[in-house]
């Protein structure tokens, strides 16, 4: 009779059955979980990347708003003062330094206070620095106020040495005449709001 196959061949192609099923149920068994946790990894941190975005998106919303209003308060004031107050009123000995204290006493936050001529000069002057006098006529500041009627700057030194930003507003007079009023504002003012809003100074909203 016809004899089977010895037990020395057959066995290594067993094994190599044996690991194909193996290895293939592995893969069929593997890949659909490891899809899986890639798909869910990716969802989860998207989830979070947009609750991240949209906390931070709405402080800084609602920072923004506050702080406009808080600048838009104090350009109404010296808009106000501009309109009710001529020139000539305001270049009054003691003047300036009333306007200053009224100012203060009602909003809050303002360092000094000047009026400058159409000739760029700060002929009067309310506040703890030497600044009367001083010629702002080559200022770009000063040609954007000339231009649009009033002015908000960024955040800066300047000749004070410390942080701040100042708001000035244009008034037309007769003959095509024109004078500013420029006013400094502190940072504190800004700090305080900020305090106000729970924020951290080193907080993700600065």
């Amino acid at each position: 009779p016809p004899r089977g196959p010895r037990r020395g061949t057959a066995t290594p192609r067993y094994r190599r059955l044996r690991r194909s099923v193996v290895l293939s149920t592995a893969i069929v068994s593997l890949v659909p979980l490891i899809i899986l946790a890639a798909i869910s990894f990716l969802q989860d941190r998207q989830a979070y990347f947009a609750e991240n975005t949209y906390a931070v998106s709405q402080i800084l919303s609602n920072t923004k708003r506050t702080l406009e209003s808080v600048i838009e308060e104090r350009h109404s004031a010296l808009s106000l003062l501009i309109r009710e107050q001529s020139y000539e009123e305001l270049a009054g000995e003691t003047a300036m330094g009333t306007a200053l204290q009224n100012l203060n006493n009602s909003f809050g936050g303002f360092v000094d206070l000047g009026l400058i001529n159409s000739n760029g000069v700060q002929a009067h002057y309310a506040g703890p620095y030497d600044l009367k006098d001083r010629s702002y006529k080559d200022q770009s500041w000063y040609h954007e106020v000339v231009l649009r009627g009033s002015h908000v700057s960024d955040v800066f030194m300047g000749l004070r040495d410390f942080p701040h930003f100042v708001i000035s507003v244009k008034h037309e007079r007769t003959a095509g005449d024109y004078y500013v009023v420029r006013a400094t504002i502190d940072m504190d003012l800004i700090y305080r709001q900020m305090e106000a809003l729970n924020q951290d100074r080193q907080s993700d909203v600065f």
